[in-house]
């Protein structure tokens, strides 16, 4: 048997990181926390509310697409046609002696209506000592804000974690030009900041920092594969337990 799991928000939508955020109807101060468990062969897995993202941007979701297109799937699928709301949602597997989160959240991005992970994870029944293994699918800000705090502290302390050396030598080295092919290259007031924010965490959890191997499984149950496209070096992660399978896609299907 085997699932698919997309990331921890379906695409990150830019208009609304580093910027002035759209009025909406969420009361600053609610608490959008919360987790759901299963089950995968042998492992508990949990899945962690980061909060949502609203976005009155409707390409910004599947940019190849038409307004008229997405429009008719959300009206398909009884939801207002002007706006999307993307949940954000954030994997954790439990092992008999490891507890690995699967990406981090929107963390020292967030705004009123996300940063809910750590609450989340509470409500489950952990802290964040209790992580010993972060595995980033991709630098953008909703999947690698949560590992440091604003102090440049790490978020879990005691975690090992995990990047393919294709994304994490992109944005150290990465300037303008890069994004000459991208849809961001109309915000570079964003990219100014958006780059040396990234940078910045990558440097800070250097002590921490490992590499997939992408040719030998880790810790039994997880393979990576690296998928291209939607950043250079993102990677996607398969877990298995035994005749169970899920595969945690991240943003792939935005390549």
């Amino acid at each position: 048997k085997s699932g698919v799991m997309a990331g921890t928000l379906s695409m990150i939508p830019f208009s609304g990181l580093m910027a002035e955020h759209r009025s909406i109807s969420v009361k600053t101060g609610d608490d959008l926390s919360g987790f759901k468990k299963l089950k995968l062969g042998e492992l508990e897995l949990f899945i962690l509310t980061d909060g949502y993202i609203h976005e009155e941007n409707l390409n910004s979701f599947a940019p190849r697409g038409t307004v008229s297109e997405l429009k008719s799937i959300l009206r398909d699928n009884f939801r207002p046609e002007d706006y999307i709301d993307l949940a954000m949602n954030i994997l954790l597997v439990k092992t008999k002696n490891k507890l690995i989160l699967l990406d981090t959240g929107m963390g020292i991005f967030a705004d009123e209506r996300t940063g809910f992970l750590l609450k989340s994870l509470q409500k489950a029944g952990f802290t964040p000592k209790d992580i010993t293994d972060v595995f980033i699918s991709h630098a953008h800000p909703d999947h690698i804000g949560g590992v440091i705090d604003k102090k440049n502290q790490l978020i879990f302390p005691d975690a090992n974690i995990f990047i393919s050396k294709t994304e994490h030598d992109f944005w150290m080295q990465a300037s303008m030009k890069d994004f000459n092919n991208s849809a961001l290259k109309t915000q570079p007031e964003f990219l100014n900041q958006f780059i040396p924010a990234v940078r910045n965490i990558l440097k800070t959890i250097k002590p921490k920092l490992k590499f997939y191997d992408f040719n030998n499984p880790l810790y039994d149950y997880f393979n990576f594969q690296l998928a291209p496209g939607h950043t250079p070096g993102l990677a996607v992660t398969t877990i298995s337990s035994g005749n169970e399978k899920l595969i945690y896609i991240a943003d792939l299907i935005h390549s």
